[in-house]
């Protein structure tokens, strides 16, 4: 599995339970990002695994470590810039954090 050999590479405690754990948190997050719910403290988890991501990306110069994606931190970056704006604005008009407090 790259990913794991990614942490290991980078010298991160606990690979074993980030491998597994990472994946099921960002697809938590993912989920959450799409329909509207928690979103700033979504996007604010996510800056945080993302930074984390960068981290990686600039320590490890193995380039087998990287098959499908660049060794440049290009995609933790713009989740990163992107996770800001929804921070700073919310979701908008049709996310279910305005569910709160229409009731």
């Amino acid at each position: 599995m790259a990913f794991e050999g990614q942490l290991k590479a980078a010298g991160l405690f606990f690979t074993d339970h980030l491998a597994l754990v990472v994946p099921i948190v960002e697809l938590i997050l993912g989920y959450f990002l799409i329909i509207g719910k928690f979103t700033r403290i979504s996007a604010g988890v996510s800056i945080f695994l993302m930074s984390i991501a960068v981290y990686i990306h600039l320590v490890v110069k193995d380039p087998s470590l990287f098959v499908f994606e660049p060794m440049a931190p290009i995609v933790p970056i713009l989740v990163i810039l992107s996770s800001t704006v929804l921070v700073v604005l919310g979701a908008g008009t049709w996310s279910k954090d305005l569910d709160i407090f229409e009731k």
